[in-house]
């Protein structure tokens, strides 16, 4: 197996089964070992921008997991999100890059609300969903296959771990008919 292909795939296997957890502690932890990985994917490939952005999401991610602090959490978020974003603009060549931009400040978002489940996940699948729209227009379809599993498993993380069942029960609940 190539290099290059079997560090995307465990790169891609760390945010896919992170993003199955019900702890966002327990996603960010394999959201870094999956940027780790991916670092290591843009040196082989020699990408410098997105390996900076990586890099720097990362060393946020690390001090976040750390942290429990909202205060610090926020600073730190908010900084590393504005980093990025100034890299982007620097670098902007192509107005698709805008949808890597707001997908930045989604994670940020989510990283900011690290304590809320419910809001971590929805500004995680947010941000995965401009990946989406980003990889199709520069046809990289083996990420936009990652981004598509991270929303799955992030959708059934949400309903498995009991924040749909709650909402499904009531459904269930309206259209039972009752027996005699």
């Amino acid at each position: 197996m190539d290099v290059v292909l079997f560090l995307g795939v465990v790169a891609n296997l760390f945010f896919i089964v992170g993003s199955a957890f019900k702890e966002p502690s327990k996603t960010i932890t394999f959201s870094i070992m999956g940027n780790f990985t991916y670092i290591v994917y843009y040196i082989v490939l020699g990408l410098t921008g997105p390996l900076i952005n990586v890099a720097i999401g990362t060393l946020a991610g690390l001090i976040i997991l750390k942290s429990n602090c909202p205060r610090r959490v926020k600073q730190v978020a908010i900084a590393a999100a504005s980093i990025i974003s100034l890299l982007i603009i620097w670098n902007f060549s192509v107005t698709i890059e805008l949808y890597l931009l707001i997908a930045t400040w989604c994670i940020c978002c989510a990283q900011i609300n690290k304590f809320n489940y419910i809001f971590y996940k929805l500004a995680v699948m947010m941000s995965q969903s401009l990946w989406i729209a980003y990889c199709i227009s520069v046809g990289d379809y083996a990420m936009l296959a990652t981004c598509a599993l991270i929303i799955s498993t992030n959708t059934i993380s949400l309903v498995y771990n009991g924040v749909g069942q709650k909402y499904l029960s009531k459904f269930y609940c309206f259209f039972k008919v009752k027996s005699t």
